[in-house]
């Protein structure tokens, strides 16, 4: 297949220079496409400093900070329904063609079973610093070795 001349990606993170590598590094692999990244989990803060992403929602930083102070509070289920929300109302989720995760993989686990139960065939491109547990719901562990199957 024809790589596209310019590819959306959605970039799931909590940790600037950990997010933003990977799209560094395909900005280097291939010059010709123009890589338009939306940021999402890192703090405003970063991306100010930084100077250099475009964030989406907020929302997502949110639920798994909240998250991760309460893991127990926040099982699978809840986790699918609150980001199934925030997909449907970020243009960046929905429209990304390529989500690439540093972490957490459950919550970018989420968000491709959310596209696919859209219609959406959004391949996953993991550059993973964590733990691959980080933030997952406690109970629902099997669930996410499931959905790696």
């Amino acid at each position: 297949a024809a790589i596209p001349s310019r590819i959306r990606i959605a970039v799931l993170g909590t940790h600037a220079t950990l997010s933003l590598e990977p799209v560094d590094m395909l900005r280097r692999f291939e010059s010709g496409v123009q890589i338009s990244p939306v940021f999402f989990g890192l703090e405003p803060r970063w991306c100010q400093i930084l100077g250099m992403c475009d964030q989406g929602t907020a929302a997502l930083g949110k639920l798994f900070k909240d998250a991760e102070k309460d893991p127990y509070g926040f099982p699978w289920d809840s986790m699918m329904n609150t980001i199934t929300q925030i997909y449907d109302s970020d243009a960046g989720l929905h429209n990304a063609q390529l989500l690439i995760c540093t972490e957490p993989l459950a919550g970018c686990m989420m968000l491709r079973e959310i596209a696919e139960a859209r219609g959406r065939r959004l391949p996953l491109l993991a550059y993973l610093g964590v733990a691959l547990l980080n933030s997952c719901p406690p109970d629902d562990v099997d669930t996410f070795w499931d959905g790696l199957a």
